[in-house]
């Protein structure tokens, strides 16, 4: 009886200090200025790269943006034109 219970402590003691998280890391100074100057220049290229995919994206979807409104206006012009012939 006394030996399960050991073993039954010792799994449970295992199985809490397994799920724990390390602690944090512990930058240097000149570790945290490292970081945080890569940080800042993959900021820039990746702006750089977000602005021209927005560039792009905005010329390839404006058109179909505009082509879709021309062509709902010209639904509810048609739909508008059967309403009043009928009458």
């Amino acid at each position: 009886m006394m030996r399960n219970l050991l073993i039954y402590f010792l799994l449970l003691l295992v199985g809490l200090t397994s799920c724990s998280e390390p602690p944090p890391l512990r930058l240097t100074s000149r570790q945290r200025e490292r970081v945080d100057s890569l940080y800042v220049d993959s900021v820039k290229i990746l702006n750089r790269e977000m602005d021209s995919l927005c560039d792009v994206r905005f010329e390839t979807e404006l058109s179909e943006m505009v082509d879709s409104l021309i062509q709902l206006r010209l639904d509810e012009e048609a739909l508008l034109r059967q309403k009043y012939q009928r009458k």
